[in-house]
């Protein structure tokens, strides 16, 4: 229980900083919200129960993340994963920092 609390922090946070680094690379806040918000809770939920895109879907970042807050695996009919709880997470680190450094290096190419 203990880890599903910290994590459901962590993955907020980590949430927050990876569109942070989405909105440095489109230089548009409202842009980035337009694209992240219903990628977040359209798409990727749409692409989870697509038979094909099903496996790529796991690897998305709120879907990776969003494994860090679960208590009971595989509860309510959810597909198990390839990886655990902070395996998700891990992936989801990858995530933001592949955003992060896309924001860097675009910011340090356009506005240099």
């Amino acid at each position: 229980m203990l880890r599903a609390v910290v994590g459901g922090g962590l993955y907020m946070g980590l949430i927050a900083i990876f569109s942070m680094g989405v909105t440095t690379m489109l230089r548009s806040s409202m842009l980035s919200l337009g694209i992240l918000v219903p990628f977040f809770f359209l798409i990727s939920r749409i692409l989870s129960s697509v038979p094909k895109a099903k496996e790529v879907a796991k690897y998305f970042p709120d879907q990776a993340g969003s494994k860090i807050m679960q208590v009971v695996p595989n509860a309510l009919g959810s597909d198990k994963a390839p990886y655990g709880p902070w395996g998700g997470l891990g992936i989801m680190v990858l995530w933001v920092v592949a955003s992060l450094l896309g924001g860097y290096l675009v910011l340090k190419e356009r506005d240099a």
